[in-house]
């Protein structure tokens, strides 16, 4: 049976109520995006999971559709707003009652028990060359980018769709056209770290709403294409760039080295701050790694929070999350640091972390400063050798 006969059939409700009703949400962004008919996906990862941000409205509808609807592709979700497999006290009930109620509608469809927005972190990998269904910007960037992935930037609608169905229409990146970038950008000095390529994905989103290509940054290692890639979808619409393109026909523009500082002082408070978040997006297990390294026999001058998914907490060896323990730092697990409104439920009105997409939504959402250092700069400055 061919691709467009199954949507077809869909439709029609010979697969299934939830099918069909997939398959309704799906042609009518087919219609408006002119796609190329259907093609079949290989995995789907889902935004709106967490209560903050679909209310009510959104469990209800959750929970109708997880009495009738089961995924037919590997499917991943992104973070909570409060804690759903622990007790925690900093949350409240109802929050967490509701949350679970959300989190156990996508248990019952068949999505995979944690919650993460860096999928591609061992949860949910496709192989290159795949076309998936993925909601969560800073995923889709990074999919397309540094996996050689083909998936849109979808909606948590579009990608619930997508999962149920198995198919997503055929259009913008899942076409090879459509992915050569129009711009070039080079940059005429070395940059390195998270904080710095933060900087860049926010200055690549207020300069076009194209894609662009990236010359200067072969040797980037994935945690800063990591932290590239969550600013890119943060600061822009583009659902990709390009690392290292040809320059043929598209317009190059150098970036010097005052324009990136200038960038990454519209993204940084010169505050003083009051506590540490780290975890926009969730921390890998190398970044895991990392801190635990780091921190080895000293702790922390200053509250600090961390914010990981399961799979890769459970990558670590005992001596490393002994480590981080032992630094006085809180994880979390499965939840948003930028949108389970952490910081003010504290009472901070300063924090400092090393993610520019932090200090977007922490700024935007919660009206809180954040001061930007990359993870070596924190530790340096606000831990402390054990006595």
């Amino acid at each position: 049976m061919s691709v467009n006969k199954y949507v077809e059939d869909a439709l029609k409700g010979e697969h299934g109520e939830a099918e069909r009703i997939a398959a309704k949400v799906l042609m009518a962004i087919s219609k408006a995006s002119k796609s190329e008919g259907f093609i079949k996906i290989t995995s789907a990862h889902i935004s709106g999971v967490n209560y903050y941000n679909i209310g009510d409205a959104g469990l209800e509808l959750l929970n109708d559709i997880s009495k009738v609807a089961r995924f037919a592709v590997p499917t991943s979700i992104n973070p909570c707003g409060a804690p759903v497999l622990e007790n925690d006290a900093t949350f409240s009930k109802e929050l967490v009652e509701k949350q679970r109620v959300i989190y156990n509608a996508f248990m019952k469809m068949g999505a995979k028990n944690t919650c993460t927005c860096v999928p591609y972190d061992g949860l949910n990998v496709p192989k290159k060359g795949e076309h998936v269904s993925w909601a969560e910007s800073s995923a889709v960037v990074y999919g397309n980018s540094v996996m050689g992935i083909y998936t849109n930037k979808e909606g948590g609608i579009s990608a619930l769709a997508a999962a149920i169905l198995g198919f997503t229409p055929n259009y913008g990146m899942h076409l090879d056209e459509n992915r050569k970038p129009q711009k070039v950008i080079r940059l005429s000095f070395e940059i390195k770290g998270a904080v710095q390529f933060g900087a860049l994905g926010y200055f690549i989103g207020k300069l076009t709403k194209e894609i662009v290509g990236i010359k200067g940054i072969r040797a980037a290692n994935k945690e800063e294409l990591k932290a590239l890639s969550a600013s890119v979808g943060t600061y822009g619409p583009q659902p990709m760039f390009v690392i290292e393109p040809e320059t043929k026909d598209a317009e190059v523009i150098t970036l010097e080295e005052n324009q990136l500082k200038e960038a990454l002082s519209k993204i940084n408070d010169d505050v003083q701050p009051q506590a540490i978040v780290l975890g926009c997006p969730l921390l890998s297990v190398e970044e895991m790694k990392k801190l635990a390294y780091l921190v080895q026999g000293k702790h922390f001058n200053l509250p600090a929070y961390v914010f990981v998914d399961r799979i890769s907490f459970s990558k670590l060896s005992d001596e490393e999350k002994e480590a981080l323990a032992d630094s006085g730092l809180k994880i979390y697990f499965d939840i948003c640091p930028s949108l389970s409104y952490l910081p003010e439920t504290f009472g901070y009105t300063n924090v400092v972390s090393n993610s520019a997409k932090h200090y977007f939504y922490t700024k935007h959402q919660s009206k809180i400063n954040v001061r930007l250092m990359d993870v070596e700069e924190i530790v340096d400055k606000y831990v402390k050798m054990n006595v």
